[in-house]
């Protein structure tokens, strides 16, 4: 009787698949960010800003639903600055300097500006418009963005693809290796697998005043590639 802890013997083989598509939707984060010498000045400049920005996306047809706000933060930014050094006043000629009572260490002076951040998410989804949307963005304040990312938005049928393309190639290698091997190929064991994902973001950072003054950016989409791979486990007869 087999003992059910002791490991299966037999072949193992792995497959891969991949299918690819063109994306259909794309992922901006578009960013507006502002220096003031008050945190409040700070806040209230960033936050105009950026309610421009979404106004002029949803004006241009972003649907509410596909914006959602990413990041926001405020800080102080210090820049320390030296202490200024008095020199002593030389002598006039035949006197005799008189002994300059102790100063005190001249103190270093802080200075800086509150730094404001908003971000925000946009999901575009008419594919020819990126360009377009992007130039609106930066026209209406942004000065920032980052991760340009494509995808699709329901890739479940790109993974039968490469599940399946994944299968046969393990089916086809379990035969190659039983025939070079000189044995014959059982039942199939187990069957296993993992989702290699696929996503190829392009990441972009935007030259913001070149964007203003160009026509629309240049954005190349590409193809979306989702891999799999399978593993087989067949007994020998």
């Amino acid at each position: 009787m087999p003992n059910p802890n002791e490991p299966a013997h037999g072949i193992t083989v792995s497959g891969q698949g991949e299918a690819k598509a063109a994306p259909d939707i794309a992922r901006a984060n578009l960013g507006v960010e502002v220096r003031a010498d008050t945190a409040e000045q700070a806040t209230t400049d960033v936050n105009a800003r950026m309610a421009a920005v979404i106004a002029a996306l949803k004006q241009a047809g972003v649907a509410e639903k596909d914006l959602r706000t990413s990041n926001l933060s405020i800080g102080f930014e210090q820049q320390q600055q030296p202490p200024v050094v008095v020199m002593p006043q030389p002598a006039a000629r035949g006197k005799v300097a008189a002994e300059a009572a102790p100063q005190p260490a001249p103190e270093s002076t802080i200075r800086g500006h509150y730094r404001a951040t908003n971000m925000v998410e946009a999901t575009i989804r008419d594919m020819s418009a990126i360009g377009r949307l992007l130039k609106l963005a930066t026209d209406a304040g942004a000065n920032n963005v980052w991760g340009v990312q494509f995808e699709i938005e329901d890739p479940q049928m790109l993974r039968a693809q490469a599940r399946t393309q994944a299968i046969e190639r393990a089916k086809q290698n379990a035969q190659e290796l039983a025939r070079l091997s000189g044995v014959k190929l059982g039942k199939l064991v187990s069957v296993s697998e993992s989702d290699g994902g696929g996503y190829q973001p392009m990441m972009m950072k935007s030259a913001m005043n070149e964007m203003r003054q160009a026509a629309d950016a240049p954005v190349e989409k590409g193809e979306i590639t989702v891999n799999h791979q399978v593993q087989l486990l067949y007994g020998l007869d």
